[in-house]
């Protein structure tokens, strides 16, 4: 037995090295045939052909034959692998090929007539045989065999997809849109692989798009939609290609349109919606909810989208440039007659934080927003979670208000409510910028230390930045007075108390030119230019902050709240993207990091771009985003 099992070992030690040897044997000659070092190259391929003939070693002794022009020895080599593989075409391609290259283009033609011709009639071999001709470089001879198919084949088989790739090589973007929508009109099912394709190979709504194209395709669509209008994918079609193209309105149409053919009372209409309104189209998303709302009260969406139309509006005054206070106050209106109406306790809290928002931060009606907040939270018919965050809504005007005690007691009492909640985090956060407010400083830091460790990623980085803050500028008598200064116009700011905080600018630019807290101060005039919606002026300090603290610790945030302005309210993504690409090669430690990674990506169009921070600044930029 253990003679045995020793004969066995060593046939498998023997079998090792016989592999090892064809293995290295195959390596050097595919080093010398890299290299064009063909006499070379073939010694080692004859040594490993006549041993092992795969479909690897094949090919590099065929492209090494070749390049020594010694096509007799090709020509045997290609007989004998099609011997070996006869249901492989691409070896009767290179045969054609071999002829071509020694002069023989007669047989040449005469090879590949019969190969197109000859082949048995089925969907699979016709696309083998495509297949083979385009991977050989031969587009034209590739289509050849489809036209073969679709002829000899019968009727509605599908070679589209096959028709489409050549085309796409060939750069014949028409026969590209014809080939996709002839597999709409075969089967609807196709819906989403002509949709992927159609995006890849035009690039629709992306800075490099095939604007020709598109617009055959569009054309396309139009003409199938008058001459079959019953079949709703081409109108469906339509809509995802307006979409493609943040033409949101025009889609519309194609929405409201299908929403009647099929009876579907806005079910189709409120789902557009949402793309409109994610795209901040909110014009669009609003003509949306008013085609739901003229259904009546009955409709089963009507409610929903009251509420939606009412939040649209919202939105839409949050990323206006200039506040048009008539257009505060009829929404205001509007929400006032709405929101006593809805049973729904999900629509109905929302209503009333946006709507207690619009009194306080918009239209100088603090005590209104705290009376409605004050008869809300005790009305019993909300979660646990909405009361919390009515109170911490509450406490935020209140200190708007002026009274800011009454609002450190809310946020304590949501604090003890949710003690291990990230609502529970946000409240002592803000309790602590009470107590930073009213210049309590030591003890606005203990709280805000316990914060650090929150699981909740914005509320631990906001505590560790007013903790830092605090930390940095309290160390002297001066300091403290440069401290005490600046969270007085913070308070202001909150207050919207636009005039009165210049004045606490005017006093530390005076006092303390060449403070620490210089780029804390920058900050501060950007929130406060982003509360007045000054967008362009909001990205000016911050990229002062950029430019002249670029290594301190507030210059990523900057940048990332440049970009956000850009990619969030401006609509400027490629600007957005620029500023992205900042933060990931100049503050590859930041914590903005994954998420300007993920919008980069999301601009770029490109889930595969990598980012390697273990190379120079310069390297990356020579080498580019793969």
């Amino acid at each position: 037995m253990i003679k045995g099992l020793l004969n066995s070992i060593l046939i498998v030690i023997a079998f090792s090295a016989v592999s090892f040897g064809q293995d290295n044997d195959l390596r050097l000659a595919e080093y010398y045939l890299q290299n064009q070092e063909y006499e070379k190259a073939n010694t080692y391929y004859e040594k490993v052909y006549s041993k092992f003939k795969s479909k690897r070693v094949y090919e590099g002794y065929f492209e090494t034959l070749l390049a020594l022009k010694d096509f007799k020895e090709a020509e045997k080599l290609v007989k004998k692998q099609i011997k070996l593989e006869p249901l492989d075409f691409e070896h009767k391609i290179d045969l054609a090929e071999l002829y071509e290259k020694s002069a023989r283009q007669e047989k040449a033609d005469e090879l590949y007539e019969d190969l197109i011709t000859t082949i048995t009639p089925s969907t699979n071999t016709y696309i083998s045989l495509a297949n083979a001709f385009k991977n050989k470089g031969k587009n034209q001879l590739a289509l050849r065999v489809l036209q073969e198919g679709r002829k000899k084949l019968r009727k509605g088989t599908n070679l589209n997809f096959q028709f489409a790739e050549i085309y796409a090589i060939q750069g014949n973007w028409n026969g590209v849109v014809d080939e996709y929508l002839d597999m709409l009109d075969i089967n609807k099912s196709y819906e989403r692989s002509v949709k992927i394709m159609l995006s890849r190979y035009l690039k629709i709504g992306t800075p490099d798009e095939n604007e020709s194209a598109v617009e055959y395709l569009k054309k396309s669509l139009l003409e199938y939609t008058q001459k079959a209008p019953n079949k709703f994918i081409y109108s469906t079609m339509l809509q995802w290609l307006f979409v493609q193209k943040k033409q949101f309105g025009i889609a519309l149409r194609y929405v409201k349109s299908l929403d009647k053919k099929t009876n579907s009372r806005g079910i189709k209409v409120m789902d557009f919606a949402k793309i409109a309104k994610t795209n901040f189209d909110y014009s669009t998303a609003r003509k949306c909810y008013e085609y739901i709302l003229e259904f009546g009260e009955n409709h089963p969406y009507y409610e929903d989208a009251k509420a939606e139309y009412l939040n649209t509006a919202y939105l839409e005054i949050q990323r206006a440039n200039v506040i048009d206070s008539v257009q505060v106050n009829n929404l205001i209106t509007e929400y006032e007659s709405q929101y006593q109406k809805l049973k729904n306790n999900g629509s109905r809290y929302r209503m009333v934080m946006e709507l207690t928002t619009l009194y306080a931060y918009y239209s100088n009606q603090a005590d209104k927003a705290i009376k409605v907040l004050e008869y809300e939270k005790d009305l019993g018919m909300y979660q646990l979670t909405q009361v919390g965050k009515l109170k911490i809504q509450l406490g935020d005007i209140y200190v708007l208000f002026g009274d800011i005690w009454e609002a450190s007691l809310l946020f304590m009492q949501v604090d003890k409510m949710f003690k291990n909640d990230p609502i529970g985090h946000e409240a002592k956060f803000k309790s602590a910028r009470v107590l930073y407010y009213s210049g309590e400083f030591a003890l606005a830091k203990s709280q805000l230390d316990v914060l650090k460790a929150s699981t909740t990623k914005l509320i631990a980085n906001d505590a560790m930045r007013l903790s830092l803050l605090i930390q940095d500028n309290t160390g002297l008598d001066s300091v403290t007075t440069a401290m005490e200064l600046f969270a007085a116009a913070d308070l202001l700011i909150q207050q919207h108390k636009y005039t009165q905080v210049e004045s606490k600018f005017d006093s530390l630019d005076l006092l303390f030119p060449y403070h620490g807290i210089a780029d804390e101060v920058l900050m501060l005039k950007a929130e406060m230019s982003m509360k007045q919606h000054k967008w362009e002026k909001a990205i000016e300090y911050y990229l002062r902050i950029y430019n002249s603290h670029g290594r301190d610790i507030l210059a990523d945030d900057a940048l990332f709240k440049t970009a956000e302005i850009y990619y969030n309210i401006l609509n400027n993504k490629e600007k957005a993207a620029e500023y992205y690409k900042k933060i990931l090669f100049e503050y590859s430690g930041s914590l903005f990091v994954v998420e300007a990674r993920k919008k980069f990506r999301e601009i770029k169009g490109n889930s595969n771009v990598e980012f390697n921070h273990d190379k120079t600044k310069e390297e990356m930029f020579k080498e580019g985003i793969k």
